[in-house]
Formats: C-alpha cells, sequence, structure tokens
C-alpha cells in the first residue's frame, strides 16, 4: 500500500471508531472467505476476489493502525509463520515430520 493509500485509509479510520471498524473488518474478511469459496465451486469469480482482497486490504491497514504493535512485530510473526511452513513442508518431503499433513494443514 502506498504512503498516500495508507493516510486516506487512516482518515477513514478517524472518521469512524476503531470498534466501527474492526467490526467492518470482520466483515469484509467474511466477504473475501465468500468470494474464495465461490471461485472455487463455480470458478470465473476473479474480479470479486480482486474486490473483496482490496477492502480486505484496506480493513487490515486500518487494524495495523488500532492495534498497538511495536516496529517490525508484524514482519517478525509473518517471517515465522512462513518459515515453520516452509520447515514442515521439508520434513513432509524428506520423512523427518512425523505429523500426517492434508491440506487445511498451513500456515
Amino acid at each position: 500500500m502506498t504512503k498516500e493509500q495508507k493516510l486516506k485509509a487512516l482518515r477513514i479510520l478517524q472518521h469512524y471508531d476503531s470498534k466501527a471498524q474492526m467490526i467492518k473488518c470482520c466483515e469484509e474478511l467474511s466477504e473475501l472467505e465468500t468470494a474464495i469459496l465461490q471461485h472455487i465451486s463455480k470458478g470465473q469469480c476473479q474480479d470479486k476476489i480482486l474486490e473483496e482482497m482490496a477492502d480486505t486490504y484496506i480493513m487490515l491497514e486500518q487494524l495495523l493502525c488500532i492495534m498497538p504493535f511495536g516496529d517490525n512485530i508484524l514482519e517478525d510473526k509473518i517471517n515465522f509463520k512462513l518459515d515453520r511452513q516452509l520447515q514442515r513442508i521439508r520434513g513432509a518431503n524428506d520423512g523427518t515430520d512425523n505429523r500426517i499433513f492434508h491440506n487445511t494443514d498451513t500456515v
């Protein structure tokens, strides 16, 4: 997200209260979930997924403004989760991971 887009998202957040935007974030996440499931079952819903991804991305940016995370905490958590999943994949490929993997075993 560009600096200008972040400022616009912040202005919108300042207009509404934090609680309202947190609820809106949940709504947007649900709409994204629905769009993805529709794409899986029906296909050809890419425009709807893109629209809901944009809405969700905006709301997540606002959530970052609301939540009192310190510098780099989110990036550290993302790196941890990515590294952990890659380690699981490597373990599954070389037979050292004893867990049973299913399609739902991700990050």
